[in-house]
């Protein structure tokens, strides 16, 4: 075994033993690694912006937007360790999506799709639900594993450089694919049910949100809506989604 290798077993297993159980040793584990959520967000955050066209609101419409998302942020857990940005971009899809780190963007064709500040708050708070709840990190955990990340974190060997930049790319890529593909069935109701306390701890209503969903099932169902609709759909059921909204109390 590598000295390298050698070290990344050696603290994984000191973190399992000084934390005790594995929830403290998770909550360890993700101090530890907060600088590297924030880098893949940034890493993300500057790809997407490259590849879409950010739009600059109106100055009256862009205050409001972002007073709405800073009411909704001002109830998230993690608002104290993550600076949270708002981002729109042209796009006529009705979507928004998350980034680790605090990113969330909005496409133009969700703003001009909702009817009232509830029901974008409502679709928002979900997206900052996914950061709240660290999902993008977990996954990337799940899929790469502790190891590949602490050695990132470990990893500062310039003769080693190109791999590290190449492990970073890869984990990036898979934060990216949740974000345009979404989450598990899991993460994305667990997404609702936190999002939802985060809307109505701001002050919305939850029946607008209710509202929202209803309109959007009955609208993607139609064919001539084409490929507006298409993101979203590729999340739970939306028939699922409104029965669990309605049984959360």
């Amino acid at each position: 075994m590598s000295k390298k290798l050698a070290l990344v077993f050696t603290l994984s297993l000191m973190i399992f033993l000084l934390a005790g159980s594995v929830g403290c040793a998770e909550s360890l584990f993700g101090s530890l690694t907060l600088g590297l959520e924030k880098n893949i967000g940034l890493y993300n955050y500057q790809s997407v912006t490259m590849e879409k066209r950010v739009v600059q609101l109106p100055p009256a419409k862009a205050e409001h937007l972002n007073e709405l998302f800073e009411r909704l942020v001002s109830h998230s857990a993690r608002r104290n360790e993550l600076h949270f940005r708002l981002t729109v971009i042209r796009d006529d899809s009705v979507n928004a999506f998350a980034l680790p780190g605090g990113y969330v963007f909005v496409n133009t064709g969700l703003l001009s799709y909702v009817k009232n500040d509830s029901e974008l708050a409502g679709v928002l708070g979900h997206e900052i639900a996914h950061i709240d709840r660290s999902h993008s990190m977990k996954s990337i955990y799940r899929s790469a594993g502790i190891s590949m990340a602490l050695v990132l974190l470990l990893n500062n060997d310039n003769n080693d450089d190109a791999r590290r930049k190449q492990i970073f790319s890869e984990i990036a890529g898979v934060s990216m694919r949740l974000a345009q593909l979404g989450y598990s069935r899991n993460a994305e109701f667990e997404a609702d049910r936190y999002g939802l306390a985060i809307m109505e701890k701001s002050g919305y209503n939850k029946q607008d949100l209710l509202n929202f969903w209803r309109r959007f099932r009955a609208q993607s169902a139609e064919p001539e809506q084409g490929k507006a609709f298409t993101i979203l759909s590729t999340h739970p059921p939306t028939s699922e989604r409104i029965r669990q909204i309605e049984s959360l109390p």
